[in-house]
């Protein structure tokens, strides 16, 4: 893997986890091109997907300093081989992601000193955003800014399943003017390999990738 597209520690199979005190005296061994990756931090420049390099060097190191500028660098965590949890059940179905699950863990009680309802239940909205089906929460004002439990639910459905599940908190609106919206996406790249795909970015990001887009 060509190091200017990583980001952090690469783990291939077989290596101790970097969690593991053993790693302190290990030595890696020499990897070549049948070297099997299980987690792999990859860092790429927006709207183009490139790697780290000399034009956008400057623009990289800005991104370290800050938590809100500038929003053209892309976090992807890459799961494989010992770290891809997936069954074969699941991925044979297409249904790799439970909704029904997923609505429950973001449903219930709610601490109402943040304001809010008293308990959140999800509403499948009637059209469908970016091209993904939308939940959102019940008895959140549009403008509410601040409250964690105020959570868009995202599934991209495909054949009656779903093989990518977002999630965005949603402070203000609309949630791609504010850095403070973090989302986070899931997807897996079956049946072109047992790999899974995490990566995160702010809703202002969000906004300047569909910019891009809609240029193109």
């Amino acid at each position: 893997m060509p190091l200017n597209y990583t980001h952090l520690i690469t783990e291939y199979d077989g290596d101790p986890s970097v969690f593991d005190p053993e790693r302190r005296n290990w030595k890696a061994p020499t990897r070549t091109f049948v070297s099997k990756i299980n987690s792999l931090p990859l860092m790429v420049h927006l709207p183009d997907f490139a790697p780290r390099a000399p034009e956008n060097e400057a623009s990289y190191d800005r991104a370290q300093k800050s938590v809100t500028e500038p929003e053209e660098w892309l976090s992807i965590g890459v799961r494989a081989g010992e770290r891809f949890f997936i069954q074969d059940a699941a991925l044979n179905s297409g249904r790799i992601y439970d909704r029904a699950k997923f609505i429950e863990s973001h449903s219930g009680p709610t601490n109402l000193r943040f304001g809010g309802p008293a308990v959140v239940k999800y509403e499948r909205r009637a059209e469908l955003r970016h091209g993904l089906v939308e939940f959102r929460p019940l008895g959140f004002k549009a403008d509410e800014d601040g409250n964690g439990r105020n959570t868009r639910l995202f599934f991209n459905e495909v054949d009656g399943g779903d093989v990518t599940f977002i999630k965005c908190h949603a402070s203000g609106s609309p949630i791609e003017n504010n850095h403070r919206n973090i989302c986070s996406h899931s997807f897996v790249l079956y049946p072109a390999g047992h790999t899974s795909l995490a990566f995160e970015h702010s809703g202002k990001t969000l906004r300047s990738l569909l910019a891009a887009r809609r240029k193109q």
